[in-house]
C-alpha cells in the first residue's frame, strides 16, 4: 500500500540567517526529493539541495536571497564544504532528525552501569564490562570535544551550530557510522588508540576573525585535555583513600586514550585540529591542495599508526609520558588493556 505525500505533510522549522551585521528570520521545510522551501515576511524561495550541501545551509542562503535579491548566486549550490573540524569530510544527511538529549542521557546511564558492574561484578565479566565502560566513556569524551568546537564557534558568530544540533546532548549529531564509529572502533580494537572520530561542520565565513576560527579548532583538544585532567584527578584521589581495582584500571585506560587523542588532534596534519588552527592564517592559494589531502586524512593517519615504523611507538611513548606526569599508573593501564581486548584472551 502506498500513499502520496503532500507539502502539508512536511512541517515548517524556524530559521535565522546572518548577512554581515544583519539577521533575517523565517522558516523552512524539506520536501521529498530534496527540495528546500523557505518563506519569510518578504517572500518565498525554493531550491533543490545538491549532493554535498546541507538542508539547513541551503535554507539559510535562500533566506538571505529573499531579503538581498541583488546579491548574485546567493542561493547557488556551494563548492564541496570546508573540511570539518575533528576529521575528514563526510556527507551530511539531507533531512536531519531533531536532536534528542535522551540519547546522550542513555549513554551516560550505560557508562555508569558499566562502572558499577566493574566495581561489583565477578572477575569473569571484567573484560566485557571494561570494554563497555571504555567504549561508552570514549563516546562521551568525543561529545565533549565536539561540543567545545561548536560552543566556541557559536561565540565566534556561527549560530548555525545550534540549528544543526551541535549544542545538544545527542552524539548522533557529531558524525556518521564510518568516520565516527567504525574507524575509531577499529583503531581501539586493534591498537588501543584514541582515534579522532566525531566531527562538526562550522561556518568559517560567519566567524568574526581568523583568530576566532583558530580558537574554535583548538576548543576540541582543550575539552579533551579537561577530560584527561578530570580523570587524572579522580585516579589520584582514589589512590589516596583506597586500593585500585578493575574500575580504577578502566578509568586509567580511558585517561590514556584521552592522552593519545590529545596528541593526535594537535598534530599539524590536514584534517586534524592542530592543522585547522593554523589553516585560517594560510595563503588562500594553498587551500585547494589542502582540501584534496584532507579527504583521505583519516585513512592516511590510520595507515601511519599501523604501517609506518616508529609512528605508533612514538605516539604511545608520548601518551605514556603524559599520563605518568599526571600520576596515572602505567600498570593499571596495562591491566585494563588486557581486559579491554578480552577476545584475545578467550581465543588464546
Amino acid at each position: 500500500m502506498t500513499a502520496e505525500a503532500s507539502a502539508d505533510d512536511h512541517p515548517w522549522t524556524p530559521l535565522t540567517a546572518q548577512m554581515g551585521d544583519r539577521t533575517y528570520a523565517g522558516e523552512f521545510r524539506v520536501l521529498h526529493g530534496g527540495e528546500v522551501q523557505v518563506r519569510a515576511a518578504a517572500g518565498e524561495r525554493s531550491a533543490r539541495i545538491s549532493a554535498w550541501d546541507h538542508a539547513t545551509n541551503l535554507a539559510e542562503r535562500l533566506l538571505v536571497a529573499i531579503h538581498e535579491p541583488g546579491l548574485p548566486n546567493v542561493a547557488a549550490p556551494p563548492r564541496p564544504p570546508e573540511p570539518m573540524l575533528g576529521g575528514p569530510r563526510r556527507s551530511e544527511p539531507i533531512v536531519d532528525a531533531p536532536p534528542d538529549n535522551r540519547v546522550g542521557m542513555g549513554l551516560l546511564a550505560a557508562f555508569a552501569l558499566f562502572g558499577l558492574g566493574l566495581a561489583r561484578a565477578p572477575d569473569a565479566l571484567g573484560g566485557v564490562l571494561t570494554f563497555g565502560f571504555v567504549l561508552t566513556g570514549w563516546v562521551l569524551a568525543v561529545m565533549a570535544h565536539e561540543f567545545a568546537h561548536a560552543g566556541v564557534a557559536w561565540l565566534a558568530g556561527d549560530h548555525t551550530v545550534k540549528a544543526k544540533g551541535y549544542l545538544s546532548f545527542d552524539p548522533r549529531r557529531y558524525g556518521d557510522i564510518s568516520t565516527s564509529l567504525a574507524i575509531p572502533l577499529l583503531a581501539l580494537a586493534l591498537g588501543g588508540i584514541g582515534f579522532p572520530g566525531g566531527a562538526v561542520y562550522l561556518r568559517n565565513d560567519l566567524m568574526r576573525s581568523p583568530a576566532w576560527r583558530a580558537a574554535a579548532s583548538l576548543a576540541g583538544p582543550g575539552a579533551t585535555l579537561v577530560v584527561l585532567l578530570a580523570l587524572a584527578l579522580v585516579l589520584n584521589l582514589w589512590l589516596a583513600v583506597a586500593p585500585p581495582g578493575r574500575l580504577f584500571a578502566a578509568i586509567a585506560m580511558l585517561a590514556f586514550l584521552q592522552s593519545t587523542a590529545l596528541i593526535l588532534n594537535l598534530l599539524p596534519l590536514p584534517g586534524l585540529d592542530g592543522f585547522n588552527a593554523i589553516r585560517p592564517f594560510m595563503p588562500k592559494a594553498w587551500l585547494p591542495s589542502v582540501a584534496k589531502a584532507e579527504r583521505f586524512a583519516l585513512l592516511i593517519l590510520l595507515g601511519a599508526v599501523f604501517l609506518v615504523p616508529g609512528f605508533s611507538s612514538g605516539l604511545f611513548g608520548a601518551a605514556v609520558s603524559l599520563t605518568s606526569l599526571l600520576g596515572i599508573p602505567g600498570q593499571a593501564i596495562g591491566i585494563a588493556w588486557e581486559d579491554f581486548h578480552f577476545w584475545k584472551a578467550s581465543g588464546a
